[in-house]
């Protein structure tokens, strides 16, 4: 293959990978939704990783939102969760998709 094929191929599995994430993500939010409906608790943990993947899909909307539903619950906002809203806005300014590894890093 050449070039040019590769960097087509890499992008368009790029978008393959959003676009799951993406209806991951919409999956999450209605378990959340589904939660807060039934006035069960949702733990830290879960909102975590609810940011996480915003950040991963540059969902900044989403990730705004989660923001105002952690502090409606009285969730505190520490570094963890801080840094995954902060990822969301650069993913969305570059319109990629991070993977684990350039999220631990």
């Amino acid at each position: 293959q050449n070039t040019t094929g590769r960097v087509e191929e890499a992008k368009a599995e790029l978008e393959e990978a959003k676009e799951v994430a993406t209806a991951q993500l919409d999956l999450a939010f209605e378990v959340l939704q589904t939660v807060s409906m039934r006035k069960l608790p949702a733990d830290l943990d879960a909102y975590k990783s609810l940011m996480e993947a915003c950040g991963r899909v540059g969902d900044t909307q989403r990730a705004r939102s989660l923001i105002d539903i952690m502090k409606k619950d009285g969730f505190v906002l520490d570094g963890g969760v801080l840094s995954y809203f902060v990822s969301a806005f650069a993913h969305e300014e570059s319109g990629t998709c991070a993977t684990n590894e350039s999220l631990d890093s």
